[in-house]
């Protein structure tokens, strides 16, 4: 068994067949359907199996995968710890994240913590909430960002910040808010369930808030006119620009040229954590936990806050 024959195993397995690990792997079929031969006359067991044209793990090989991942991940620790003995410290991380901590908060933490490491990769992916807890439960990210949490065994969560939805709107609805707002003083519930909304679509850790936040007052999204839903945060944005409705996002998203009225809803302000998660099981390597220490260090996340207060 070496550390080729895992990388090919555990590249098979997240292809789901021979011929696309190979091109993964700029190998050709044969040399890949070998190195497995080989992989497995060494464990003594079979470790996939043919099924309608796909090829399988075996419960073997379910058992044996978290493992190979486990040693490559060694692996990779333990020359990314050698390297910090050079001048330039560098690595790659791979991070699976949500649309609204991956576009807006992550690029405001990342830029420090590059410059000081101007060496490490950050190769970054947006998902939607429920598809980033499921690559980092399948061992296909080191870090996942995320608005939200699910009750998931195999993953572990730090808690990074706080954020709020905020009600957007632009002409002609944001004229009738602020004219309902001049008038009573404030904004409440019953004064925008008539509106036309937009949503993101179900998976959205935001709609997911916004939800929870309607039934704690007894409400249900389907009391609300939802004129669109939409899977694009920026899209949301554009749709509201446009006039075609109203919509809750997180504060953190709005910036200054988004041309956006903002408004507060008194009785219904939902409000939810950012996290960083990872798999309970997976070694981190060197490079990942100098970056968890400075995106958990309270100074870096309070001068993060303080430039988005200033907005």
């Amino acid at each position: 068994m070496d550390f080729r024959q895992l990388e090919v195993f555990t590249t098979v397995v997240k292809e789901g067949n021979f011929s696309r690990a190979a091109k993964r792997l700029y190998l050709t079929q044969p040399t890949v359907s070998a190195h497995m031969e080989a992989l497995e006359n060494d464990c003594g067991v079979k470790l996939f199996e043919r099924r309608n044209r796909k090829t399988v793990l075996t419960e073997a090989g379910k058992k044996f995968y978290p493992y190979a991942e486990d040693i490559l991940g060694l692996k990779d620790r333990a020359r990314e710890n050698l390297e910090q003995y050079n001048e330039d410290f560098g690595g790659e991380i791979n991070i699976k994240a949500s649309q609204t901590p991956g576009i807006y908060l992550l690029p405001k933490l990342l830029a420090p913590f590059q410059k000081q490491f101007p060496r490490v990769k950050c190769n970054i992916y947006i998902y939607d909430t429920e598809e980033v807890f499921t690559r980092i439960s399948q061992y296909e990210a080191d870090l996942g960002f995320v608005g939200s949490l699910k009750d998931i065994d195999k993953v572990s969560a730090k808690q990074l910040l706080s954020d709020t939805l905020v009600l957007i709107a632009s002409s002609p609805w944001k004229e009738e808010l602020e004219a309902k707002y001049q008038k009573n003083g404030a904004l409440y519930l019953g004064d925008i369930l008539h509106l036309p909304f937009i949503f993101r679509s179900h998976g959205s850790a935001t709609r997911k808030t916004f939800e929870t936040a309607l039934k704690e007052r007894g409400k249900d999204i389907k009391d609300l006119n939802i004129v669109c839903e939409m899977d694009n945060l920026e899209g949301v944005k554009n749709l509201v620009r446009q006039g075609i409705g109203v919509s809750f996002i997180s504060d953190l998203s709005i910036e200054t040229h988004d041309n956006l009225s903002t408004f507060t809803v008194e009785d219904i302000v939902p409000n939810r954590n950012f996290y960083v998660i990872y798999h309970k099981n997976r070694v981190l390597s060197p490079t990942c936990e100098c970056l968890m220490e400075h995106l958990l260090n309270n100074d870096n996340i309070d001068r993060y806050m303080g430039c988005n207060n200033e907005r």
